[in-house]
């Protein structure tokens, strides 16, 4: 290749262009500028220069973006392929120490939902059997109060008794001084006669 064909670059004629292009707004703007009348087109002709300096720094921005495009190599498709595989395998684990996790939660749910039931269950049987034992100590206090009745009508029984008893001692007893009186008198008597 010749030296011109290496030193040709589509971006300097651009560039060329666009000064040339520039030249000629600004001549033109100059000979508007001197009437009042015309500060309307000066306007528009300066927001012409601005729309034509940001087109042009677009289009250098699609060419800087374009040779970018041109840099993704097999090398970074690899890098981004084994950064996606590690992604991939951090997401596994971390979904498996989910899972066992999990599993392990819920055994531990399972078990305290067992001992809540087991208790539960106990507390109730201790409950009734508690129930049983009172009424059967309720009935065994009735039954002691019916006792107790007999009991009471039996010290009623034995109190009259112990009354008559003492009647008849004393009958017994004022008997017995009478019969010694009355020997005593008829023993006077016959002394007397």
């Amino acid at each position: 290749m010749s030296e011109q064909q290496q030193d040709f670059n589509p971006s300097t004629i651009i560039n060329d262009d666009h000064d040339h292009h520039d030249m000629e707004q600004q001549q033109q703007h100059e000979e508007i500028i001197g009437s009042n009348e015309n500060q309307q087109l000066q306007s528009n002709i300066n927001n012409n220069i601005n729309n034509n300096n940001n087109t042009n720094e677009q289009d250098s921005t699609v060419l800087v973006v374009e040779d970018e495009k041109q840099q993704i190599t097999s090398k970074t498709i690899r890098v981004l392929e084994s950064k996606a595989f590690q992604l991939s395998e951090s997401f596994n684990h971390l979904l498996g120490s989910l899972q066992t996790s999990m599993y392990a939660k819920s055994a531990i749910t399972l078990q305290h939902i067992e001992l809540y039931k087991n208790t539960v269950d106990s507390f109730c049987n201790n409950v009734n059997e508690s129930v049983d034992s009172l009424e059967s100590f309720i009935n065994r206090l009735n039954d002691l109060n019916n006792e107790l009745k007999q009991m009471r009508n039996l010290y009623h029984n034995i109190k009259e008794l112990r009354k008559c008893v003492e009647i008849i001692q004393f009958n017994v007893n004022n008997s017995n001084q009478n019969n010694r009186n009355n020997i005593f008198i008829n023993h006077l008597d016959d002394d007397q006669n």
